[in-house]
């Protein structure tokens, strides 16, 4: 299958918000310093980008709770000049953290993209030497460059949320670095060793180039702005993108730079300001942020596109400097040769199935077999604005875990695009976790709306992976079993053990031999199909043949009551694994108890349909029953009200017999 067509499954196509890219190596920081004002553990409640102007500040706390400064301390000198505030330092013992021995290093990890020499992508001001550390803040006269570290460090704000977390070593040392003042320590003492990154290969020069500009955009004054620029790509035959490169523009004011698909077209063909998502259904394609590199796919291997294609080209611009007459020429270059043997897949590896009740917390986790030899290249990690904390392991096939990708505090406007060079071989195993936390008073389920969820690690693999999606459960066994156990709603039926069964492509047709009232008594499951409907199998890459069903189900009818209708307890467990794409298992149960009242649907042929519910509980919710008396059994359809992405109701074909007394 072509990459291109991998991307096209309408649950990839919601991406949002790119923001800086997180590495161990090279951690993007763009400072902004808000307002500390007394009292305050933490610095300001701004996030990246939303910057606070000079301030005064009546009093600062670093280093020990507790510790206020006396207001004498935070008076105003003879002559109204505000006095610079002091920190309170500890004594400083022999195996105190010092720059030279053991923060430099820190910095280098965690601040140096953008706190460089010359500052870059925004930031205000350079973060390289212990000359740096001296002096006030970048935005608050009052408050020590040292004091600000700290606490923007101590209250979360830096490292940004979209970045690989600091070390709680790490952490450690440089609070107490910060409650002692800062100390220099001795040059000799340095460790600091440069770590190189990455190369990437010379770019091929037998390759066509296509590139995509800003093309002297005037560069707003703004702290954060969005605009997209959209293209078509014109080619006499389908070639491979082979790399991925850029040429920077207006570099103090770039924040992150995203080329998106735009498989609709629905970009147009003027520039446009767009939020954080270029347009619906966009497909990720490539990122540069700070500290970014070009993307060369190996020798042999390439990204399939075609003549006519439309792409997006979006940029985050962050002029906190308010810099005026700046006009960004920033593109992006794609190398194009001719189709090549291998091909660059993306996958999303994650749960399809999440549900998080209203006013409460919850996660979504699942597996993902690897079955060859696979190099993960990159990963984009994705949720919408319900997340909390996002984590990828892959389990080697020997017990040991190795992390591959992990946001700790979730950001929606921030999305970090990591590069994460995996290999990952036959019997291990990709877990990924995502935490949720919803305030709203109705329940959040996957989907691609913004209110809906994901969970996914978009992850560039060569080979690609036989299916877009990788999604199995931790534990398919339990997940999909059938207990047999009557429901809440259903207490005292008469119960039967579950059966296997099998699936079938169709959909269900209204038709007048359906009853409108069912014989009394009580009837069990003998026989069940699930019903798939072919576009869902087009969408999903579902294989219905290696898919398995079991089941259980009891449905006990009463005499007719008023009006035609009829009172029934209906219990029904299903324990469905879908077999999606290549291989990957997808548990899709459905379990039901259910009393109350039905009556004759108001289409013709449409079988009987809920009038009154007095219990419910399961994972779906009763739409209708469409049954007929089949040598004494009743034969025909079962359909459920579900909520997964856009599949919104499920159908089974099934077989109730009756059981009579003595059984």
């Amino acid at each position: 299958m072509r990459f291109w067509n991998l991307i096209g499954v309408p649950v990839l196509g919601l991406l949002c918000l790119l923001g800086t890219l997180g590495c161990v190596d090279s951690d993007p920081v763009v400072d902004n310093e808000e307002t500390i004002t007394e009292g305050q553990e933490s610095v300001g409640e701004g996030s990246e980008g939303e910057v606070a102007g000079p301030v005064e500040v009546e009093e600062v706390t670093v280093g020990s709770e507790g510790n206020e400064e006396s207001e004498e301390e935070a008076s105003e000198e003879e002559g109204g000049e505000e006095e610079t505030t002091d920190l309170t330092c500890e004594p400083v013992g022999e195996e105190s953290p010092t720059w030279y021995g053991d923060i430099e290093r820190i910095f280098f990890e965690n601040c140096q993209v953008c706190h460089s020499d010359t500052p870059l992508y925004g930031a205000p001001m350079s973060l390289t030497s212990y000359g740096d550390m001296e002096g006030a803040s970048y935005s608050s006269e009052g408050v020590s460059m040292i004091e600000m570290i700290g606490a923007r460090v101590a209250d979360g704000t830096m490292p940004p949320s979209s970045q690989m977390p600091m070390t709680a070593e790490d952490r450690e040392k440089l609070e107490q670095w910060v409650a002692e003042c800062g100390p220099e320590g001795d040059p000799s003492e340095s460790d600091l060793e440069v770590p190189v990154k990455a190369q990437v290969p010379p770019a091929p020069t037998d390759a066509e180039i296509m590139a995509f500009s800003s093309n002297n955009y005037p560069v707003p004054l703004d702290d954060d702005h969005y605009i997209c620029f959209p293209f078509t790509i014109s080619l006499d035959q389908p070639m491979d993108i082979v790399r991925f490169d850029f040429e920077l523009g207006e570099v103090e004011v770039l924040h992150h730079i995203v080329l998106y698909g735009d498989p609709e077209g629905l970009g147009g063909d003027v520039p446009f300001e767009c939020g954080g998502m270029a347009v619906d259904h966009s497909q990720f394609m490539y990122a540069w942020a700070p500290g970014g590199q070009p993307l060369q796919f190996p020798d042999g291997f390439g990204y399939p596109v075609n003549d006519g294609d439309k792409v997006i080209l979006q940029i985050h611009y962050n002029n906190m400097k308010k810099l005026e007459g700046l006009e960004d020429s920033t593109k992006v270059e794609i190398y194009l040769t001719e189709s090549n043997e291998e091909e660059v897949g993306l996958a999303a590896i994650g749960p399809l199935k999440i549900q998080v009740s209203p006013f409460s917390e919850g996660y979504s986790e699942s597996a993902c077999s690897i079955n060859e030899t696979v190099t993960m290249i990159s990963s984009f990690p994705h949720m919408h604005e319900t997340g909390k904390k996002f984590r990828q392991v892959v389990l080697r096939e020997d017990g040991t875990e190795e992390l591959i990708v992990q946001v700790e505090n979730w950001d929606f406007s921030e999305q970090p695009y990591f590069h994460t060079p995996v290999v990952l071989n036959p019997g291990d195993t990709i877990i990924t976790r995502c935490d949720f936390e919803n305030p709203n008073a109705y329940t959040v389920i996957q989907g691609e709306n913004t209110e809906d969820e994901m969970c996914f690690n978009f992850a560039y693999l060569y080979p690609p992976l036989e299916s877009a999606y990788c999604d199995e459960p931790l534990d398919l066994e339990e997940e999909s079993a059938v207990d047999a156990l009557p429901g809440e709603c259903a207490e005292g039926i008469v119960m039967a053990p579950a059966v296997d069964g099998t699936g079938e492509l169709g959909i269900v047709e209204n038709d007048p031999a359906y009853l409108t009232a069912f014989p009394e008594g009580n009837w069990v499951l003998t026989e069940v199909k699930f019903l798939l409907d072919p576009s869902v199998l087009d969408e999903y890459q579902i294989n219905v043949e290696q898919s398995t069903l079991e089941a259980q189900a009891s449905f006990q009818v009463e005499p007719m009551v008023e009006d035609d209708r009829q009172h029934v307890v209906l219990d029904m467990e299903v324990g469905l694994i879908l077999i999606v794409g290549g291989g990957s298992a997808f548990p899709a149960n459905n379990s039901l108890s259910f009393k109350g009242i039905l009556e004759p649907s108001e289409i013709v042929g449409g079988g009987m349909t809920v009038f009154e519910t007095e219990c419910e509980a399961g994972q779906v919710s009763l739409n209708r029953l469409r049954l007929q008396e089949v040598e004494g059994t009743l034969q025909g359809y079962i359909t459920f009200d579900v909520a997964l992405a856009n599949v919104n109701e499920s159908n089974y074909w099934l077989t109730f017999t009756k059981v009579e007394e003595e059984d």
